[in-house]
């Protein structure tokens, strides 16, 4: 089966925030050149580090 950038970013962040927030996480963001731009909700901001690094790893 093929895994989609967004089943890799869901397996990684699942090790690190409550399932909760997983199902919160963005199916959709825009990459222009090197720079990947993703909305969060207010829930997911304390996050925003830690989800702009696997985003940034899976998408690379």
């Amino acid at each position: 089966m093929i895994r989609t950038p967004f089943d890799k970013i869901n397996e990684k962040l699942s090790k690190y925030l409550p399932s909760n927030l997983i199902e919160k996480i963005p199916e959709k963001w825009e990459k222009i050149g090197d720079v990947v731009i993703v909305k969060l909700s207010d829930d997911l901001t304390k996050y925003k580090e830690l989800i702009g690094k696997v985003y940034a790893d899976v998408l690379g």
